[in-house]
């Protein structure tokens, strides 16, 4: 093979190649600005804030899943730490609800403590649930939303978890909604001197029947495995 011929094949070479990595590295930008496109939807911050667009019933909302621990300081958990030398931290967990406009329109949390660091569902201590949520808003099935986000962010961050616990109500104000949901009188409500930790609560419902109660309402929830 003389010298000319093989030039070309070698330039040849060259130039498929060239354009193979070209398509290639195409191909790759394409696929990074898609890919930081359906994060930007996503991803929306506000004042460093996490918001989660979602769209109900045509109308555009926001909402952001929080939680907040602190070293518990009340007086009869500071005995009990000493007693059993346990690291006992109230924590409250929350889903909150934004109009298109970010403001505030709904708020559902969950209360309780965590031993140790451990999650607040896997102790004797009870967790009580508060949702609120405005006026103008109301009648528009976001509440039953809130509680589907809240479950979402619990299953997310605890997969393990069997939906047994008990969530509790301290007090029913909710003209009917708990007794919508599945809530029940609780086992304690009427036995407030009984040395139970739960005593006194109103209502409760476990975790998994209020799961199948927003499952039948609004679809399974959306869940990372």
């Amino acid at each position: 093979m003389n010298k000319s011929k093989l030039f070309k094949k070698t330039d040849k070479r060259k130039k498929t190649e060239k354009r193979k990595n070209t398509e290639k590295r195409k191909n790759t930008e394409k696929r990074k600005k898609t890919e930081k496109r359906k994060n930007t939807k996503k991803d929306i911050r506000v004042a460093g804030e996490l918001y989660i667009p979602v769209t109900i019933n045509k109308i555009q909302y926001y909402y952001i899943n929080s939680i907040e621990k602190r070293y518990s300081q009340y007086e009869t958990d500071i005995f009990f730490q000493k007693l059993t030398e346990d690291k006992i931290y109230s924590v409250k967990r929350a889903t909150t609800l934004f109009n298109k406009d970010y403001q505030v329109i709904g708020d559902f949390s969950i209360s309780g403590y965590s031993i140790n660091n451990d999650n607040q569902f896997n102790n004797i201590f009870p967790n009580s649930m508060n949702i609120m949520l405005e006026e103008d808003y109301q009648g528009r099935g976001l509440s039953s939303y809130l509680i589907k986000f809240m479950l979402e962010s619990i299953y997310n961050n605890y997969p393990e978890l069997d939906g047994q616990q008990l969530l509790f109500i301290d007090a029913d104000g909710s003209d009917g909604f708990w007794e919508r949901i599945g809530m029940k009188e609780a086992r304690f409500y009427r036995n407030t001197r009984m040395n139970i930790l739960h005593a006194g609560y109103e209502m409760d419902i476990d975790i998994l029947s209020l799961r199948k109660y927003v499952e039948t309402k609004l679809g399974q929830l959306n869940l990372n495995r």
